[in-house]
């Protein structure tokens, strides 16, 4: 008697694709996981440059920083995107129709529009802050807590991470908060 044995059988076909398929979706997964990290990434970054700027910002109005806190627009800013209407322009153009506070104004307006374009339903708020970081629940806060002229300046951002399950919980808390130039009244 002859035995003949030619090729793969079923049973064999069916195992190697089906361990092909776990190899597909492992590698998507892993590119998925890639994408929403490069993205987040991406929010971090942005969410510092702008940072960054409005600090900036702030230091060139020293007519405006040098008032006291509550004339001053730029610690009056307190955005969240999902719960504002639409930004309306404050009309600055030249040194002539512009005093401190319209040009303020401006820049915080425009800013507050690149914001809102940067970040998924963006959020920030400026204040004097001497601990933006609650140890208890090992996260930065909203609240601002001093009211001192002696208390640090700081601008807090965050944004709902659309990606996540835990976008609830991360959209109840600042995802940068950085110092802003020390100004004396």
């Amino acid at each position: 008697m002859q035995r003949s044995e030619c090729g793969f059988s079923l049973i064999e076909v069916l195992v190697a694709a089906l361990l092909l398929a776990f190899g597909v979706f492992g590698a998507i997964g892993m590119q998925l996981a890639a994408l929403r990290t490069t993205q987040q990434s991406a929010f971090h970054s942005g969410a510092l440059h702008l940072a960054a700027e409005m600090s900036d910002l702030m230091r060139a109005n020293v007519g405006r920083m040098q008032m006291s806190d509550r004339d001053n627009p730029y610690l009056q800013v307190d955005y969240a995107a999902a719960q504002s209407a639409s930004q309306t322009a404050t009309t600055c153009h030249d040194a002539y129709d512009c005093d401190s506070q319209k040009i303020a104004q401006r820049e915080i307006d425009e800013w507050l529009r690149r914001l809102a374009d940067a970040l998924p339903q963006a959020r920030v708020r400026i204040c004097r802050d001497a601990a933006p970081w609650r140890t208890a629940e090992k996260n930065f806060s909203w609240d601002c807590t001093e009211t001192s002229a002696s208390a640090p300046i700081v601008i807090k951002i965050g944004w709902r991470d659309k990606n996540e399950a835990s976008s609830e919980e991360r959209a109840l808390h600042p995802q940068i908060v950085l110092p802003a130039a020390s100004f004396t009244q």
